[in-house]
């Protein structure tokens, strides 16, 4: 018998960063874990079928049209003084 588990996916520092995970996988937060900026999301791991998902990341002070409709994850600081917000999928 399988598990739900907390698995880690790095996000690339991109305008519409995607990440290869588990489909289904529901995302808990994001932080940072030098270098990268990273999600943790809950994995039902069996029987999984890794697929591409789309998010959307922007710097303070950076446009973000569109982006009030999507989920909101986070925001995390990246050293020294850098600060991304990050959503779950792309603006229409």
């Amino acid at each position: 018998m399988s598990a739900t588990t907390i698995w880690k996916f790095v996000v690339p520092i991109e305008d519409q960063p995607t990440v290869m995970m588990p489909g289904g996988a529901r995302i808990l937060s994001v932080g940072y874990q030098e270098p990268d900026i990273v999600i943790w999301a809950l994995v039902e791991p069996k029987g999984i079928v890794i697929m591409e998902r789309p998010l959307s990341l922007r710097g303070t002070g950076h446009p973000a049209d569109g982006l009030g409709d999507l989920p909101f994850i986070g925001t995390v600081r990246v050293p020294p003084s850098m600060w991304f917000h990050l959503w779950d999928g792309v603006p229409a």
